[in-house]
């Protein structure tokens, strides 16, 4: 791949907030997020950090999975599917 494309499309990604956006979102949604293994991300923390990026969005449902990292699927496979399956059965 052309490395000035990957930088630039790199770039972009991580300066752009989407979160002016959420509040177009009308479908339920239920973000699934990581409490990372370091004392100094308190799953308080951690949970204020996603409800501050996501209050923008209507009737969203945050659940965190602890003890994973950034594959939640694969570190805890069984609590992210039962997430999964849980929403899905609603």
């Amino acid at each position: 791949s052309d490395q000035k494309v990957s930088a630039a499309s790199f770039r972009e990604l991580i300066t752009t907030d989407l979160r002016p956006e959420l509040a177009r979102i009308t479908a339920p949604t239920e973000v699934v997020y990581v409490k990372f293994n370091d004392a100094r991300m308190t799953p308080e923390l951690t949970d204020r950090i996603y409800a501050m990026s996501y209050a923008g969005l209507p009737n969203v449902e945050l659940k965190r999975i602890d003890d994973s990292a950034h594959f939640i699927m694969l570190d805890q496979p069984t609590p992210f599917f039962a997430e999964v399956d849980a929403f899905l059965a609603r």
